[in-house]
């Protein structure tokens, strides 16, 4: 059974599609990650894990790319406004099965379930 525990994300990093901030110390998400897809094998058969394989790297996205921006503006703003060094700490306590679609030319997902980390069954 997981327990509940902390992450630190940040600073943000500016690729061609995002902006986003990794996660500095992946290995408990990267642990529920691995019980997830355990189970969903268990259940649907290990041929149907979804993104079985696929290397997983936990980040927070902030923004998606729409259209075309200078990446070099985006860091430069990201100084300017002194967030090029922001990071946080922030504290993983559930897990939640969400319902994701692209449908309006932009992410929106629903929740679904919710399962607090460290609760028994």
């Amino acid at each position: 059974m997981r327990r509940p525990f902390d992450i630190t994300v940040g600073p943000p990093v500016v690729d061609e599609e995002t902006i986003g901030m990794p996660v500095a110390d992946p290995d408990g998400l990267r642990q529920v990650h691995d019980d997830l897809q355990s189970a969903i094998g268990d259940v649907w058969g290990t041929d149907r894990v979804p993104e079985r394989g696929s290397t997983f790297t936990p980040h927070l996205s902030l923004s998606y790319s729409t259209g075309v921006a200078s990446m070099s503006a985006l860091r430069q703003l990201l100084q300017q406004n002194s967030l090029d060094g922001v990071r946080t700490l922030e504290h993983i306590s559930a897990v939640s099965l969400i319902e994701l679609n692209r449908d309006n030319h932009r992410y929106e997902w629903r929740e679904i379930a919710k399962v607090g980390l460290g609760m028994e069954r």
